[in-house]
């Protein structure tokens, strides 16, 4: 069942991405997106993971957010939204992907997590 969220939400970026004239999607690649608890960042299923924002930078539709959680850096990558440097973000189940290159910031990250929604711990 989670391979299968997983995999759904993974089609959904891909659609969004395909209608965001230019903005950075997941491509599909030889490797396939391994499951959320593959990375320890990543939420238990049904489950939340939060940090404390070390850098926001914002791509057509997307945000992309350094995360810390628990003294180890993780790359999420959702929605848009507005965080702050310093910012709490909470975000639940997540598609990792592995040396992932988005041509609208000029780099790949080693590793990042695609969630459909992040939310600012008051």
């Amino acid at each position: 069942m989670k391979n299968i969220v997983i995999a759904l939400f993974t089609s959904i970026l891909l659609a969004l991405a395909g209608c965001s004239g230019g903005d950075d999607a997941p491509a599909p690649s030889a490797s396939a997106p391994a499951p959320a608890s593959s990375a320890p960042a990543a939420a238990p299923q049904g489950g939340t993971t939060q940090g404390k924002v070390v850098q926001a930078l914002q791509a057509g539709m997307y945000t992309y957010i350094e995360a810390d959680v628990n003294g180890k850096s993780v790359w999420l990558a959702a929605s848009k939204v507005d965080v702050n440097v310093g910012d709490t973000v909470r975000w639940g189940d997540a598609a990792m992907m592995k040396d992932f290159p988005s041509k609208t910031l000029n780099r790949t990250f080693d590793e990042i997590l695609f969630t459909s929604k992040v939310d600012i711990v008051k």
